[in-house]
């Protein structure tokens, strides 16, 4: 089993574990011959079908940081382990939480519609100046979507935008570098759902 690796700063691992998130793009490698897009897919990393691991550190799994960890040869416990606090470390069979890839298309980073930015996981949310759409983070809450339309929390400018493809471009910018959504690669859209 293969594992994939979502943004934790930017809070897309939370956002795929909530069911926020249930599609990812990804840069097709630089050097992939372009034009037969059906050839292309059976190439891509993931295929339709397969269930991939969802990274996570030890930690945030909730193993007991106390525990030996003999299999990497740590006579201390897992919490001084790399693994504890970095998800590069953790092999896919450790980790808890999986996704079952239900299709694979190709298409430029720009082409997303407004629909597949919410499957990416920005949230929209009614300000009392209008619509609002959150890049990221964690989930808003019924309760707070009710304040920030009352006017009583303010969304701060940096993370609420007017349009979703606004909201998605700064989030693919701050994830995959700046420049990203200027560039206009063509990338590997997954659609996924939450197995365990």
């Amino acid at each position: 089993m293969q594992k994939i690796m979502f943004n934790d700063r930017c809070g897309l691992t939370a956002a795929v574990l909530e069911g926020r998130k249930t599609m990812t793009r990804r840069a097709v490698p630089a050097g992939t011959p372009l034009g037969n897009w059906e050839e292309m897919v059976k190439k891509s990393r993931y295929q339709v079908g397969e269930v991939v691991a969802v990274a996570q550190n030890l930690r945030d799994m909730g193993y007991d940081g106390r525990e030996k960890d003999w299999a990497r040869g740590n006579i201390w416990g897992l919490d001084h382990t790399p693994a504890w606090t970095n998800k590069m470390f953790v092999c896919a069979s450790e980790c808890v939480h999986q996704i079952r890839i239900t299709s694979v298309r190709i298409e430029r980073l720009r082409d997303i519609s407004d629909d597949d930015c919410y499957a990416e996981g920005i949230q929209a949310v009614r300000a009392t100046d209008g619509w609002k759409y959150v890049a990221g983070g964690r989930r808003i809450s019924d309760s707070e979507r009710n304040r920030i339309w009352a006017g009583e929390i303010k969304i701060s400018d940096k993370c609420a935008f007017n349009t979703p493809r606004e909201a998605f471009s700064a989030l693919i910018d701050k994830v995959s570098g700046r420049g990203t959504w200027e560039n206009n690669p063509y990338v590997f859209v997954y659609s996924f759902e939450l197995v365990k």
